[in-house]
């Protein structure tokens, strides 16, 4: 590989036997790259910290489609989130979460999201308190 220092000594020794820097444009350049693709490699790169912003998305959409298909089910989906956690509690060693503190956050979470889709499934996502209660818990949550 070479270094910075060896490509100006280079350079200073084409430009003392004549040689100047040129730019050829040929049709092999590619186009710039469109808006659309900087913002998904801007989405990539910075995943883990929009994932609590994408959690929250994905959570007021289920709220949303839970709510019109299916708007009697509160108590299943707050059963399955409260399973969900004790599962999570119970066997996180073998899912990936070895600390008894990193089971207990996991668990905290699952219950803060499942009860709010219990009560966006019942109301509607959009009721009076449930919007603000997404965004801080989605926030308070985030910082595990």
């Amino acid at each position: 590989m070479t270094r910075p220092g060896q490509m100006r000594r280079h350079a200073r020794k084409m430009r003392r036997y004549g040689l100047q820097p040129m730019m050829v444009i040929s049709s092999d350049d590619q186009l710039p790259e469109t808006a659309a693709v900087l913002i998904f490699r801007w989405a990539r790169r910075y995943r883990s910290e929009l994932g609590p912003l994408w959690l929250g998305a994905v959570t007021l959409l289920a709220g949303t489609v839970l709510h019109v298909t299916h708007p009697g089910w509160r108590w299943p989906v707050l059963t399955i989130a409260a399973m969900a956690a004790a599962v999570r509690v119970i066997f996180g060693r073998w899912l990936g979460l070895p600390p008894l503190a990193e089971r207990l956050y996991a668990a905290a979470a699952t219950v803060a999201a499942g009860g709010w889709l219990a009560a966006a499934t019942a109301t509607g996502p959009l009721h009076a308190p449930l919007p603000q209660l997404l965004a801080v818990g989605g926030l308070v949550l985030a910082v595990p």
